[in-house]
């Protein structure tokens, strides 16, 4: 059973392996100034627009992930004690302290709405002091969690948007959740999209800069097998099969007249050979 009166007594520490665990689920404890400077990287890396799609992703991922668990490691008596199980959870992990103002939800008629407070949320207080007050909200993680661990629950698509935020200079953070279908925002519904076209252009730079570090690798053994073979002094035919084979193209060698020294592949004739074939057919009879 779900004791919720006493939620510490399901964390246990292992002195002999370094362990933390949740009942049966192993668990961390990392620093949110940790967080903070990864999630500082992040923004200046890929941009504020770009990070906020991908740490809502993660949060909403986190959240589905975390629901799954405590349903696998708890007897709830009713739905309803599993929903709140994951607020009540939250006080543990130091993430936010979670006050709802009103819960509403029907599973017959789909009827589903949510307004809540966050208070103490890392995620503000680091972004406060790397980047100063934000003119959006900025707890794009815990938006993502609720709305992954709402979803997971409820079994429909719960969307989550913060109203209010301390990181834009706000009290306290405020946030609302509706099922995906009654919000209009185009950014609220990319959070459903795992694929989309935004996360390809997340990944574009670092898929460019791994295509130039292949292309560069090819570069050097290019260079470094067309040395040995000047080197060794082989011939001019075998440059250009080397080349030709290599490219995967049809390589010519002509002088400085258009004449054909070498060729290889589809090239048999001298640029020299085809002018004159062309004026050729075009004299008249």
């Amino acid at each position: 059973m779900f004791n919720k009166s006493d939620l510490h007594s399901y964390i246990t520490f292992d002195a002999a392996t370094g362990k933390i665990h949740l009942k049966d689920q192993r668990m961390i404890l990392v620093g949110t100034d940790a967080i903070g400077l990864l999630r500082r990287d992040l923004i200046r890396s890929v941009g504020m627009d770009q990070a906020k799609k991908i740490l809502l992703r993660y949060g909403r991922n986190y959240g589905v992930e975390f629901a799954k668990n405590l349903k696998a490691l708890f007897s709830f008596e009713s739905p309803f004690e599993w929903f709140h199980a994951g607020p009540q959870m939250s006080k543990i992990t130091g993430a936010f302290f979670s006050q709802n103002a009103k819960i509403i939800y029907n599973h017959t008629t789909g009827e589903y709405f949510a307004e809540g407070y966050w208070h103490y949320s890392y995620e503000a207080e680091q972004h406060l002091k790397h980047f100063g007050v934000h003119n959006e909200p900025v707890c794009h993680t815990l938006t993502g969690f609720i709305g992954g661990y709402a979803s997971e629950h409820y079994g429909r698509d719960i969307i989550v948007k913060e109203i209010k935020c301390v990181g834009k200079g706000d009290e306290h953070c405020l946030m609302i959740a509706k099922p995906a279908k009654e919000w209009d925002e185009k950014d609220l519904l990319d959070q459903l999209d795992q694929d989309s076209q935004e996360m390809i252009e997340i990944n574009s730079p670092f898929l460019k800069i791994e295509k130039q570090r292949d292309a560069y690798k090819k570069l050097l053994k290019f260079n470094e097998k067309l040395s040995e073979i000047l080197i060794q002094g082989q011939e001019l035919s075998s440059i250009i099969k080397f080349l030709g084979e290599t490219l995967n193209l049809g390589v010519t060698l002509e002088d400085k007249d258009f004449r054909l020294i070498e060729s290889f592949g589809l090239f048999k004739y001298s640029m020299l050979d085809i002018i004159n074939s062309t004026f050729a057919e075009r004299k008249p009879a």
